[in-house]
């Protein structure tokens, strides 16, 4: 799926990157990345998603959603594919 399809319907802004990027999986574990899946950095329990950003991305994650302040209406999308 593309990921300006996959964004059409969601309260998020792209930060970074280009939107006309396939996307191939959705995964919240950085030890399940795969090349071409979208990484979402959830805040968890006992650790927060965004520390394992760079791992994701070196292992091939194309997006990686990052959850914005409680104060913030949206989520930012990044793409380490420059536009």
């Amino acid at each position: 799926m593309m990921l300006c399809r996959l964004l059409e319907d969601l309260d998020c802004t792209l930060v970074q990157g280009r939107s006309d990027i396939e996307v191939n999986a959705i995964c919240c574990d950085s030890r399940s990345v795969t090349p071409g899946c979208v990484f979402v950095c959830l805040p968890g329990q006992h650790t927060d998603g965004r520390r394992f950003a760079h791992a994701a991305a070196a292992a091939g994650a194309a997006v990686l959603p990052l959850a914005m302040p409680r104060n913030e209406s949206s989520t930012q999308w990044r793409s380490p594919w420059k536009g």
